[in-house]
């Protein structure tokens, strides 16, 4: 009607889920006891404000999960802790097909949100991939690995994307696995019939001749990810995400 006020609709969802707390050495059964200690103890206590009798989800990045309720918890600064018992434990399988990425370090600080979408979308790992064009290596794999554990708790994933030693390109194109290229010369990258692909991404500048000369003689497959040239970061993430498709 001319003159009434707009009508705002505003649908709002909200997804409760048990927080997850990663625990390395989780050697659990079920009606078994754990303790969390150190960052998780405080972050659980601290940020997501979990009491006693909240139930949570407990995962070692090796697949094995288990469902636990808060029995008691310590909040003094310096002695944070939980203790949780147990009550269901399960493994679960990795993703399939099995996806490695290998890319150069992207520029700036771009590797760990690299990282963090790489973990997200599916990726088994990550490995530093040495090129004519490279520039560095990332300076702090601790760092690295704590994004993997943070995505991880984010997203939901029970494998930790696994970060790899840096590798040349002679060795990559050489993995005894589906090797897939990114390139703006191949064909659409797309999901492949295997269990396992090994994807390579080019450094900025590209690939050098002599790298093309390499490649063409592999058995690798060239792909392209899309239509137009795409930083490291994101033809990783993008390339990935078609292969799990």
């Amino acid at each position: 009607m001319r003159g009434s006020p707009p009508i705002i609709l505003r649908l709002l969802v909200e997804t409760q889920t048990m927080h997850r707390i990663y625990l390395e050495h989780l050697d659990a059964a079920s009606g078994s006891t754990a303790l969390i200690v150190g960052d998780e103890a405080h972050h659980a206590v601290r940020v997501k404000r979990v009491r006693e009798g909240d139930q949570v989800t407990l995962f070692d990045g090796q697949g094995l999960v288990a469902r636990a309720t808060i029995s008691a918890l310590e909040t003094a600064r310096r002695a944070m802790s939980l203790q949780v018992t147990i009550d269901e434990v399960h493994t679960e399988p990795l993703l399939q097909p099995t996806v490695h990425i290998l890319t150069p370090v992207p520029k700036g600080g771009a590797l760990e949100q690299m990282i963090d979408q790489l973990s997200q979308v599916g990726a088994a790992s990550w490995t530093p991939l040495v090129t004519e064009r490279s520039e560095r290596q990332p300076r702090s794999l601790d760092r690295l690995r704590r994004t993997t554990i943070e995505s991880a708790k984010q997203c939901g994933r029970s494998h930790l994307l696994e970060i790899r030693p840096a590798i040349p390109l002679s060795d990559a194109i050489c993995l005894s696995c589906d090797t897939v290229v990114a390139d703006t010369q191949g064909e659409m990258v797309k999901s492949r019939s295997t269990t396992e692909v090994a994807l390579l991404v080019g450094p900025e500048g590209g690939w050098s001749d002599d790298e093309r000369e390499q490649i063409a003689q592999s058995s690798a497959c060239v792909m392209r990810c899309g239509p137009w040239i795409m930083r490291i970061e994101t033809a990783a993430v993008v390339a990935c995400a078609a292969m799990l498709s």
